[in-house]
């Protein structure tokens, strides 16, 4: 659940985390860290990929699950980081084209 919470609250484009950050965050062993990647992977709870060589597990999909107030509140702060990044690449292309 602890592995499924910090993949929900990272941003999306931005997903790639330490096997190291998921021992601690999930207070298991490190070399336990790939196993529960692929067992969540398996239970279809996120989608991605594990690079052992670096120990990172990206993350490009996490399962949906009830939304609380917080969780929406986290969503709409996304969503305002993704308007925000929108309005830069718009801007950027408006003055290319002055």
């Amino acid at each position: 659940m602890a592995f499924l919470e910090l993949a929900f609250n990272l941003p999306k484009n931005n997903r790639v985390i330490s096997f190291e950050i998921l021992s601690k965050t999930c207070n298991i062993a490190v070399d336990q860290v790939e196993f529960m990647a692929m067992k969540a992977m398996a239970l279809e709870l996120i989608k991605g990929s594990i690079n052992q060589i670096k120990q990172e597990v990206t993350i490009t999909w996490v399962a949906p699950k009830v939304l609380e107030m917080n969780r929406i509140a986290t969503m709409l702060g996304k969503f305002e980081q993704w308007e925000d990044g929108i309005k830069k690449v718009e801007d950027m292309v408006k003055a290319i084209h002055v």
